[in-house]
């Protein structure tokens, strides 16, 4: 996955190792049965309560994520007390349901504001606008609050309802010793079943000795609750929902517009005992002859169009109550309200006034459920009034056709399937259930809706799939949440996280191959659909933490042969927070992947601190969670040097510091002035900081020098001198020796340094000790010395440059001239006598070689052109310290300097700038020896250079 660039966080990224999420009262749980066996039960069942690229959504993220995580801590650190998993996993979902649901009424009571707002400016405005009032209504003056806030609320619900969707199937399929001892109890006190066995008791019996009938209950309960959310989040967004609901409150007089017609025919034609053939006002349709309920399915005939709407909406309203799972006696009061008792009394006879009258569960009996299934199927002429029958009767075919919603759909088949299982449940006590009569006269067995030998073993994952090839449902379900809930429900969540797991990774490899997300694609399947889930961060975080549950829950389902799926959620996420500058939570998620994974992962993360420090703070907080903070640092520097290497075109070129002059004062060639000015790139400077951190940890000597000779060792091949410098002015070695050296030796010492060396090697054993870290360290001190010898000449030219330029000539050398010379002699001698000549490999003594080959032969012939120089303006000794190193360069061959010359292609080169040095030489003696003893350097004089003819 590409980088990505930190996001200015909205919040300061909190620490939540320790931090405990505030207690909060809890909404409508599932903790006791009693809530799925009441003790009366309605007659038509009883119902319970129960990357991508991220960067593009990371403005959506909020605070919750913080929130998140300091509960998912909690959450880890139950799991260390017995049998504790499946309670703490019920917990933790109820505090994710519990922090949607409080987010959900926070939206809901600024929504209303608003609106109350709206309403007063729009009569305002009205109030002073005679034509904005004659223009429309006031109530259409305002929107009813702004559309992001209410697709904001809308997400929020759907976040709280799957999770109430999750616990709700989590406690039913991972039930606990108790609740699974108290089952077996309760089925022990209702005994077998048999024919004098009450329907409450025959339905407990029912849904206790199938889990599949339990589940199915707890299915259609949830839709219910959701269906009820949905219907209040509705009426608060719609601004015209109130005035639908006032419209269908207000009627309370019937058929108005028919019985009107009907009474004036009547008065007209008294005397005629014929039928009337009455016509609707605004078609040829013949209206109803009489206000009998039932005259329009017993006439074939329709009613006027006012009342035809109003009673349409009448059915309507009773579908919404019967989805939502309202009691009978609500229900009941509504219609009587508006003079439908009649409504009522058919659609829950015989029912206990406190439970739902849609809901699963014992009726009055197998008759009132074949009565509403001829009703729906046959006497109905709305779809809604079919549907209300179809509900209570246990069909399916009629109740699809009023579905609006994915929940809709899924309702009407658990409905149809729970109803149909019951029944066929029922079959063993037919004699007791249904008159003979009955069965004969209207074929019970093919009434039974889907009675067939494989209803009560209907898949639920085929049926969640049917609703992704459905037309009408296809499009929703291949949204982000009914994805998840679709996999809750049809117990297929375990294939969700593995797609959701390819998605990420499909996402993350579209522009460049990703680091930290693994490809896992097993197929050419083209996208899938799971990508919504990647792409919104809501659902990945609910995925996320799902997951995490799961796999501490479940980890025989869950096991490591799709562990790379599912850490790229966990990986996805984490990179998610990164792009929100939540990083300081990170180390929690790491810690639920494998360790190559979270190392990977968090080394990015990391990476994004510019300041050491600030990594070193994340460090501690990867230490809490028993993260192996070196492995991080180590893949963080891994990560910024591959940037780095690739960020830049490959020159392979070598160091390039000399150019050619004709002036006098030099032999042909001098050192570029400004030559090792570069700008660092930002990764660059990341790099840097990242190698830092080595440095702010304590201990691990060999890990840190390892790195640095890796680091060092690439870039200099790879031609980022600057890069390289930076790295060896940011670290300095001594320091680095002696801040590492203290844990091993007692004490902190320079291992270059022999004098302090043969302070602390007091004993073979020290001394032992002692070389193996300068053998750790070689390396790094060894580039340090290269570094030091580049820099040295480049600090010489800036410094002799402006030496000769100076007006009025100086009469002596000043001794920062004499000065810079001294340091050039002193970091070039250590290049001349050897460095990077010890490898541990063939490879390695490869690498060593390239370096030596692309650095030394440059450095050294600059080496002799300071030399050249110096003799004309400091000293003509140092002409005779230029003519010995060809020695060094012939007869030590521990030095490979000779071979470095050899390999770079520029022992030409070497051998003409010797020339052009004895030419200095010659040229120096023409001018004459001052007057003094002419034993110079070393007993030696520059006659010896002379040519004689």
């Amino acid at each position: 996955m590409a980088p990505i660039k930190p996001k200015a966080s909205r919040t300061v990224s909190k620490t939540v190792h320790r931090k405990r999420f505030s207690q909060r009262e809890q909404s409508v749980d599932y903790d006791s049965d009693d809530e799925l066996f009441p003790s009366e039960f309605a007659t038509n069942g009883a119902a319970d309560h129960d990357f991508v690229d991220l960067q593009n959504i990371a403005d959506r993220v909020g605070k919750e994520v913080d929130t998140f995580a300091e509960t998912l801590d909690q959450f880890r650190e139950q799991l260390n007390e017995p049998n504790s998993k499946r309670d703490a996993a019920l917990r933790l979902c109820t505090k994710y349901r519990d922090y949607a649901i409080d987010q959900v009424k926070k939206l809901k009571k600024q929504n209303q504001v608003q609106r109350l707002h709206d309403t007063r400016d729009s009569f305002a405005k009205a109030a002073q606008d005679p034509l904005f009032g004659r223009a429309g209504s006031v109530a259409s003056a305002h929107t009813g609050g702004d559309d992001a806030s209410h697709k904001t609320l809308q997400q929020w619900q759907a976040e709280a309802d799957t999770w109430d969707l999750f616990r709700a199937i989590l406690k039913s399929r991972y039930p606990s010793d108790q609740e699974l001892d108290a089952q077996r109890d309760q089925l022990k006190e209702l005994g077998e079943p048999h024919r004098y066995m009450n329907h409450n008791q025959l339905w407990q019996c029912f849904v206790l000795s199938n889990d599949t009938a339990k589940e199915r209950h707890l299915v259609l309960k949830w839709l219910e609750q959701a269906a009820d959310n949905e219907s209040e989040i509705k009426q608060i967004l719609s601004p015209d929902q109130d005035r639908k609901n006032k419209s269908v409150s207000t009627w309370t007089n019937g058929w108005m517009e028919t019985r009107e017609r009907i009474k004036g025919a009547k008065r007209v034609r008294m005397a005629d005992d014929m039928a009337l053939d009455l016509r609707r006002t605004d078609s040829s349709d013949l209206l109803v002859s009489s206000l009998d309920p039932d005259a329009p399915a017993r006439e074939g005939r329709t009613l006027e169009k006012g009342d035809s709407t109003s009673e349409r909406s009448m059915w309507m309203a009773c579908f919404e109550m019967l989805r939502q799972g309202k009691p009978w006696a609500e229900i009941c009061a509504w219609c009587v309200e508006r003079n439908q008792g009649w409504k009522a009394l058919s659609m829950g006879v015989a029912t206990d006034e406190q439970h739902p009258v849609a809901s699963s569960g014992p009726s009055s009996g197998v008759l009132f459920r074949r009565m509403c299934l001829i009703a729906a199927r046959s006497d109905a002429t709305d779809t809604y009034e079919a549907a209300v029958y179809g509900l209570l009767g246990g069909d399916l075919e009629t109740v699809k056709k009023a579905c609006r919603s994915w929940n809709d759909y899924v309702f009407a088949l658990f409905n149809n399937l729970l109803l149909s299982q019951f029944d066929q449940y029922l079959l063993g006590f037919q004699s007791l259930q249904m008159p003979l009569e009955f069965i004969r006269k209207h074929g019970f067995n093919e009434d039974i809706p889907n009675q067939t030998s494989a209803t009560s073993t209907t898949s639920s994952k085929d049926l969640i799939a049917n609703l992704y090839a459905n037309h009408s449902t296809s499009r929703e379900a291949h949204t982000a949440f009914k994805l998840v809930q679709g996999s809750l429900i049809a117990n297929t969540f375990h294939d969700l996280c593995l797609r959701v797991g390819t998605a990420i990774a499909d996402e993350a490899s579209k522009d460049e191959p990703s680091v930290v997300i693994k490809s896992v694609r097993r197929s050419d399947a083209g996208e899938l659909s799971e990508v919504a889930i990647a792409k919104d961060p809501d659902a990945l975080r609910i995925v996320s933490h799902m997951l995490i549950m799961m796999r501490f829950l479940d980890q025989s389902t869950f096991t490591d042969d799709h562990g790379d799926e599912f850490d790229n959620i966990i990986a996805g996420y984490i990179q998610l927070l990164r792009s929100v500058s939540k990083r300081d939570i990170t180390p929690l998620y790491g810690s639920m992947m494998a360790e190559a994974r979270c190392v990977s992962s968090l080394a990015q993360v990391i990476a994004d601190n510019q300041d050491a420090r600030d990594a070193m703070e994340f460090i501690k907080i990867t230490q809490i969670f028993n993260i192996d903070a070196i492995a991080v640092i180590t893949g963080q520097y891994t990560y910024q040097l591959d940037r780095v290497l690739q960020n830049r075109v490959r020159t392979g070129s070598s160091l390039k510091m000399l150019e050619d002059t004709k002036e006098d004062l030099y032999p042909s060639r001098r050192i570029k002035r400004g030559a090792l000015v570069h700008e660092l790139s930002a990764d660059d400077k990341a790099l840097v900081s990242g190698l830092e951190i080595f440095y702010l940890v304590e201990g691990h000597w060999s890990v840190t020098f390892a790195a640095l000779a890796s680091a060092c060792r690439k870039l200099l091949i790879d031609g980022h001198f600057a890069t390289t410098r930076a790295i060896v002015d940011h670290i300095d070695f001594d320091q680095l020796s002696r801040s590492k050296s203290t844990n091993i030796l007692g004490r902190p010492i320079n291992v270059m340094n022999a004098e302090q060396v043969g302070s602390v090697a007091t004993t073979q054993e020290k001394l032992y000790e002692v070389q193996i870290m300068q053998k750790e360290a070689q390396v790094y001190y060894d580039v340090t010395m290269l570094i030091s010898a580049i820099a040295a000449l480049d600090t010489w030219r800036m410094v002799e440059f402006e030496y000769v330029h100076k007006l009025p000539k100086p009469a002596s050398v000043p001794a920062k001239v004499k000065r810079a010379l001294e340091e050039v002699n002193a970091s070039v001698e250590p290049l001349l006598h050897g460095i990077l000549v010890d490898a541990k490999d063939d490879e390695e003594a490869a690498r060593n070689a390239a370096i030596r080959a692309k650095y030394l032969p440059e450095i050294v012939i600059a080496y002799l052109t300071v030399l050249s120089t110096a003799g004309h303006i400091v000293s003509r000794d140092e002409l005779l310290t230029a003519m010995d190193i060809s020695t060094i360069v012939a007869n030590h061959e521990r030095s490979a300097l000779r071979q470095a010359f050899v390999d770079a292609g520029r022992m030409t080169e070497l051998v003409t700038m010797f020339a052009e040095v004895s030419k200095v030489m010659l040229k120096l003696n023409e001018i004459g020896v001052p007057k003094r003893n002419k034993k110079e350097r070393g007993g030696r004089a520059l006659g010896i250079w002379e040519i004689y003819g």
